[in-house]
């Protein structure tokens, strides 16, 4: 065998390792898009927290010169406006945003937004979706079946060590 011939066996190693490598870059690239977005839409929020005073108008007004200044450019809605000052008034600090509250989809961020009540249950959602891995399908599943309540705020009680064997509670002492 010549020393340049392709040997289809390794050939095929070595494309499935270049694919492995473009679908991580483009997960990471993914990712990365996600949360700059995420803090953008947040301090987009701020500026308007900011400039609230001037009433509903202002985001009308804002909403529709970024649509002009970005023709072709989604997300500058006065629905998408008025999420990103909820967003913003939901996490109040930079740090906080940085830790979790931009690691996920804006599409679960708007679902927390619209389901959740406090920052604590909207940051324990959010660090289950980036535990869990789940989709803005499954966190609207988990939102709607109340896991947090479940999890969380309701007291656990337990018969296990009453209904548990003496000699298994013993060895699980040890």
């Amino acid at each position: 065998m010549a020393k340049n011939e392709i040997v289809m066996e390794n050939y095929f190693d070595a494309l499935e390792k270049v694919k492995n490598k473009i679908i991580q870059t483009q997960n990471q690239v993914m990712t990365t898009a996600n949360v700059e977005r995420n803090i953008l839409y947040w301090n987009i929020g701020k500026v308007i927290i900011e400039y609230s005073s001037w009433g509903n108008r202002f985001v009308e007004t804002l909403s529709k010169d970024l649509r002009m200044i970005y023709p072709g450019v989604e997300g500058y809605s006065v629905r998408n406006l008025n999420y990103m000052k909820q967003f913003a008034g939901r996490i109040p600090s930079e740090e906080i945003l940085h830790q979790v509250g931009a690691k996920i989809s804006w599409k679960a961020i708007k679902t927390l937004i619209d389901k959740t009540d406090t920052l604590e249950e909207h940051l324990w959602y959010t660090s289950q979706c980036l535990e869990n891995g789940w989709s803005t399908t499954v966190l609207a599943h988990q939102l709607e079946s109340n896991l947090y309540e479940r999890q969380v705020l309701v007291d656990k009680t337990t018969n296990f060590k009453t209904q548990l064997a003496d000699h298994l509670m013993n060895r699980s002492r040890k």
